[in-house]
This record gives structure tokens, sequence and C-alpha cells, in this order.
């Protein structure tokens, strides 16, 4: 009882309801309704291993993983299956030298597969993403922070075959008793390429599709944590009284 759609592509103009005036399906336009059929499966497996580099002070990450789903649907009466298969994998290295320094660097890639029964034809297309985060804090407060990524898209519908970076960094500094208090200054998308692309993949059809994102822009913030709600026996004591939740202001 899987929802999908029942699709019909019209070879000529259509009356599809008559009517003053009537309703006509033009040709080459698409009428789709939702129906429920059987035959809908998802299948999805993640394997992961780390492993501590010592001479790196670091931990190395490896990963892959398995996707497939088959996704039942109708064109113009004929029952359609398309099968979607994902391959992706991921090598990580995420640094432990101290509280000072801190470096993440990571790739991925996903390897995309869809076959239709009906259209008789394979989409495939690849999504691989480079990024290296990088964190350096002072002893007095002072900290500096990049991210940097690169996305790269293969395989795809024209115009969408795009490979792009993405640069965000902060500066700011920590203060007041223990370092509770922070001010940072973070710029996004320091290239101004942000751009956002996905595919869908449906019984029917597969869509390629690129929205209108934010780009760069600037923001000021100061946070302040909280890092102790506790109290003594007594106050406790006193909250049980009270009926007022222990570890809670008032």
């Amino acid at each position: 009882n899987y929802i999908t759609n029942a699709t019909y592509i019209a070879s000529a103009d259509s009356v599809i309801q008559a009517g003053s005036p009537d309703i006509v399906l033009k040709r080459g336009s698409q009428l789709s309704k939702p129906v429920n059929l059987n035959g809908y499966k998802s299948l999805r497996t993640f394997f992961t291993f780390s492993q501590p580099v010592q001479f790196l002070k670091s931990n190395l990450n490896l990963s892959t993983g398995f996707e497939y789903s088959k996704l039942p649907g109708i064109i113009n009466n004929v029952v359609s299956t398309t099968n979607n298969y994902v391959y992706s994998g991921r090598i990580g290295l995420a640094s432990n030298v101290s509280e000072y320094v801190d470096f993440n660097l990571s790739y991925n890639v996903n390897f995309n597969n869809a076959k239709s029964t009906v259209q008789n034809n394979n989409n495939r297309y690849v999504n691989q993403a480079a990024t290296l985060q990088t964190n350096f804090l002072t002893k007095t407060g002072w900290f500096l922070q990049n991210d940097v990524s690169n996305q790269t898209y293969t395989g795809m519908s024209d115009g969408f075959n795009q490979s792009y970076w993405l640069w965000n960094a902060a500066i700011g500094k920590k203060f007041l008793k223990n370092k509770v208090a922070e001010l940072k200054l973070s710029v996004f998308d320091l290239l101004k390429q942000n751009q956002s692309i996905s595919r869908e993949v449906t019984a029917t059809h597969i869509e390629d599709s690129q929205s209108r994102v934010l780009q760069q822009y600037f923001m000021l913030t100061f946070t302040y944590s909280l890092k102790n709600f506790g109290s003594g026996r007594s106050g406790a004591s006193n909250d049980r009284r009270s009926g007022r939740p222990q570890g809670f202001f008032p």
C-alpha cells in the first residue's frame, strides 16, 4: 500500500473533463493522481571504523554505506519500477593534539544510479565533498576558526554539473572567569559561491533542482555559558519541601 503516483502523459490534446468549458490536457502535459501500490522496498547499511594515529595525534575514521530503494509507479497505465542505488564512502582525520589546536579533514563521495523499467534508462551521478575545518585557541582566550569545503556534482542534467567552494570563518575572544563568555565575529560564504543542488528520484521521474540560497553575510554573536546549576545539600532539601524541581532557578 505504498503511496505513489499514476501519471498519464498526453500524446495529443485530450479532454479529461467535459463541461463549460471543457478541461483539456494539452499534448505533452502530464496528469498525476495518488494511488496505492505494492512492491515498495528500502534497504540501508552502514559500516564505520575508527583508529587512533599516534604519530599524528589524530583519529582516522573510515566509513562506507549502501542504500537501495524500489519505487513502484504507473505511467500511461503501465506499472513501472524505479530501482535507486546509492553507494557512499568517507575518510576523515580528526585531531587530538590539544585543547588549543583542533582540525578535521574529510572526503565524502556518493555514487547514485537510478534504473527505470519503463523508461529503460540509467541515470548516474556523483557527488563529492572535501572539507577542512580548523580551530586555534590561545591561552589568553583568542580563537580563529575556518571551515573550507568543495562540492562537486557530475552526471546530472545540463547546467547542474558544477563545482564550488564554501568558506566560513570566525574570530573571537573568550573572557570572564573560566572563559564563560564569548564574543565572536563570523563571516559565512567568504567567496560568495554558496549553492543548493539536489536530485529527487521518484517512481515516474528524476528531477534535478537548484534553489536560491543565502550567500555572504556577517554575524556578531555574544554567548554566555551557564555551567553550574547545582546547589548545596540544604538548598536541595529546601527545594524538595517547596516542590520546586531541583537544579533550576526560581
